[in-house]
C-alpha cells in the first residue's frame, strides 16, 4: 500500500480526539495545516512494507469549484472548533491569518481556473526544467529516482495542456504575444535539451559508482530526453499555438475577468480588499511622489536637466560598496554589525550579489557590471534588503508555523523601500537623491496604474496615452506598458502594495512622535512583522512601536 508523505494537506485532522481550549491541541492543528506545503514538482511516495520511495511528479489538475469550496468550508469549520478567546497571542495570530485564507481560498474558488501556471518566462514549463536541473543525486539510488521522474515528464506535460484547454473552454484567453513566447521558450527546450542533460552527466561525477554504471545510467537518461522529454515539450507548443488567443483588452474583458482581478488583490493582502479603494490609495501616492519631484524640478532646474539628475557615484570600485552601506546603515538598521558576511568578488557575470543559502557565510558580488547596477541590486536584494530581510526575520521569528505562513507580498514591497531609504543614506538629503528617489517610486507606481487601469477598470489603449499625457509622459512608451498590462497582470503590484503598507505606517507614526520618531526602531519594527497579511503587518507596525516606545520610557 502507498502512502503519500509529502506535500499533503493533513485536513482530516481529528479534531474529535483534543479539547479545543488546550493550546497544544490547536498547535497541532495548525501545525497540519502549515508542513510540508513547500513548492514544489515532485511527490515522494513511500512503500509502506519495503520503504522505497517512488516519485513522481505533480500533475496539473483541473480544479472543481465546488471540491474547492467544500474543502474551505470544512477548513473553517475545524477551525471554528476552537474558542478563540482561550489562545495566546501568538496562537490568535495564527487563528486570524488561517481563517483569512481560507475565507480568500473559498470565496475565490469559482476563478480559479484564471490562475495561470504557463505564462511566458515564469511558467511551469520553465520552472519543471529548472527543478530537474536542480535535482539532487547522492548516489545511483538518487539517479534511478531521478529517472523515474523523468519519465513522468510526458504525464505532466499533458496534464498542463488539458488545464490549458479547460482554461480556453471557459473563454479565458491569453494574450497572442504571450501565447508566441510560450511556444518559442517550448521549442527551444526541445531543441536544445543539452542543459538538462548536461546537468545530470555532472551529478554523475561526484557520486560513487562505477564507469559501466555511469554508462547505464547516461544511456538510459538519454534515451528519455529523446523519446519522452523532445517529444512532450514539442507537444506543449503545438497545443499552445492551437488555443485561441485575443490581441488586445486586459483581464476584465474575459468572463469575470474584473471579478478575478478584485480577488486576486485580495489575495496579497490576505482578506477581502476594496479594489476601489486601492486605486484611490495609488492615486494619491502617485501624485504624491509626483509633487516631490516637480517641486523639486522647479526649485533646482540646473539638477534637473543634468544627466541622471546630476548624481555622482561615491564609489570607485564594487569593493567599497558593501562596507559603506554597512557603516551608513548602522544607525537605520538593527544588527547590521552582526550581519557582515564574508564577501567575495568576482568578475564570473553572474547576478551581482549571491549569498550561501542563509548562513549568510559568503556573499559573491560580481565586478563585471556597472557600479551604479550593482549599488541597486546589493540594496534591493542584499542590504537592506532581500538576503537582510530574511536573515532579521529568521531571528526575530521563531516560530514554525508562522514562517509557514508568510505572505510573500511584503518581500517585494521591502525591497523596493529598503533601496528608496538606502538611498538617501548613500546620497544624502541632496536635489540630485530626491529627483531619483521620488522618480524611482513614481514609476513603480505608474505602472501599478496602469496595469489596474488596463485589467480591472477597462482602459484601452487610448486612456494609457491620455494617462500619459495628463502625468506629462513620453507617449510612445505608453504602448510599451499597456502591452505590459495586458500580457503580464499585477506586474509591480505587489511592490507597491506593500510599500504603501509600510510607509503609511512611518508617516503615522512620524506624525504621532515628531522629532522623536525613531528610525532604527522602527525599521527593527517592519521588519519583525513582515510576512504578515499587510493590513495586521500595518496594524502591528503602528502598535509594536508604540508599546516599544512606551516600555523605553517607563525604564
Amino acid at each position: 500500500m502507498k502512502k503519500i508523505v509529502l506535500f499533503i494537506l493533513l485536513s482530516a485532522f481529528m479534531l474529535s480526539s483534543c479539547s479545543a481550549d488546550k493550546g497544544p491541541d490547536f498547535s497541532e492543528f495548525v501545525k497540519s495545516e502549515t508542513e510540508n506545503h513547500e513548492s514544489s514538482f515532485y511527490t515522494v511516495i513511500t512503500n509502506e512494507e519495503t520503504g522505497e520511495e517512488f516519485f513522481e511528479l505533480k500533475k496539473q489538475e483541473i480544479p472543481v469549484q465546488s471540491i474547492i469550496q467544500k474543502e474551505y468550508s470544512d477548513k473553517l469549520s475545524s477551525l471554528s472548533e476552537f474558542d478563540y478567546e482561550s489562545l495566546n497571542e501568538d496562537e490568535k495570530l495564527l487563528y486570524d491569518i488561517l481563517k483569512r485564507d481560507y475565507e480568500t481560498k473559498k470565496s475565490g474558488a469559482k476563478y480559479i481556473l484564471y490562475d495561470d501556471i504557463l505564462s511566458s518566462e515564469t511558467g511551469v514549463h520553465i520552472s519543471l526544467v529548472n527543478s530537474l536541473c536542480d535535482f539532487e543525486i547522492k548516489d545511483k539510488a538518487d539517479a534511478e529516482k531521478y529517472l523515474s521522474l523523468y519519465e513522468d515528464v510526458k504525464g505532466f506535460i499533458d496534464s498542463v495542456i488539458a488545464y490549458e484547454k479547460n482554461r480556453s473552454d471557459a473563454g479565458i484567453t491569453r494574450h497572442k504575444n504571450d501565447a508566441e513566447m510560450i511556444v518559442s521558450d517550448c521549442l527551444s527546450i526541445a531543441e536544445n535539451p543539452e542543459r538538462i542533460m548536461s546537468a545530470f552527466e555532472k551529478k554523475l561525477k561526484n557520486i560513487n559508482i562505477t564507469d559501466a554504471e555511469r554508462k547505464e545510467l547516461i544511456s538510459k537518461h538519454n534515451e528519455i530526453t529523446k523519446e519522452i522529454f523532445v517529444p512532450s515539450f514539442n507537444k506543449l507548443a503545438r497545443e499552445t499555438e492551437k488555443l485561441p488567443t485575443r490581441t488586445s483588452g486586459g483581464l476584465c474583458s474575459l468572463p469575470e475577468g474584473k471579478e478575478y482581478y478584485a480577488k486576486k488583490i485580495s489575495s496579497f493582502y490576505g482578506k477581502e480588499i476594496n479594489t476601489d479603494e486601492i486605486i484611490k490609495n495609488l492615486d494619491n501616492d502617485l501624485y504624491y511622489y509626483e509633487g516631490i519631484f516637480l517641486s523639486t524640478a522647479s526649485s533646482f532646474p540646473e539638477t534637473f536637466y543634468e544627466d541622471n539628475f546630476g548624481i555622482e557615484i561615491p564609489y570607485s570600485s564594487v569593493e567599497e560598496i558593501l562596507p559603506d552601506y554597512l557603516k551608513k546603515a548602522e544607525n537605520n538598521f538593527p544588527y547590521s554589525e552582526k550581519f557582515v558576511p564574508e564577501a567575495e568578488y568576482t568578475s564570473i557575470l553572474k547576478f551581482p550579489v549571491m549569498a550561501d543559502e542563509k548562513k549568510l557565510t559568503k556573499v559573491k558580488i560580481s565586478t563585471v557590471y556597472p557600479i551604479n547596477e550593482t549599488m541597486d541590486y546589493i540594496s534591493s536584494d542584499f542590504f537592506p534588503g532581500g538576503a537582510y530581510r530574511d536573515f532579521i526575520y529568521e531571528r526575530y521569528v521563531s516560530d514554525d508555523r508562522r514562517k509557514a505562513l508568510k505572505n510573500e507580498s511584503f518581500s517585494d514591497g521591502w525591497d523596493m523601500y529598503a533601496k528608496y531609504e538606502m538611498n538617501k543614506l548613500i546620497y544624502g538629503n541632496t536635489p540630485s537623491q530626491t529627483l531619483m528617489n521620488s522618480n524611482s517610486v513614481f514609476w513603480v507606481m505608474i505602472i501599478a496604474r496602469v496595469d489596474m487601469g488596463v485589467n480591472y477598470e477597462g482602459w484601452g489603449e487610448t486612456e494609457v496615452d491620455n494617462f500619459f499625457k495628463e502625468h506629462n509622459l513620453s507617449v510612445p512608451l505608453a504602448e510599451y506598458y499597456y502591452n505590459l498590462a495586458v500580457q503580464k497582470p499585477f506586474y509591480c503590484i505587489k511592490d507597491y502594495l506593500c510599500f504603501h503598507e509600510i510607509t503609511s505606517a512611518k508617516e503615522n507614526l512620524k506624525s504621532a512622535y515628531g522629532r522623536g520618531f525613531d528610525e532604527k526602531l522602527f525599521n527593527e519594527t517592519v521588519l519583525k512583522n513582515g510576512y504578515l497579511p499587510l493590513d495586521i503587518m500595518n496594524e502591528r507596525i503602528i502598535s509594536d512601536y508604540k508599546k516599544s516606545v512606551s516600555e523605553t520610557e517607563e525604564e
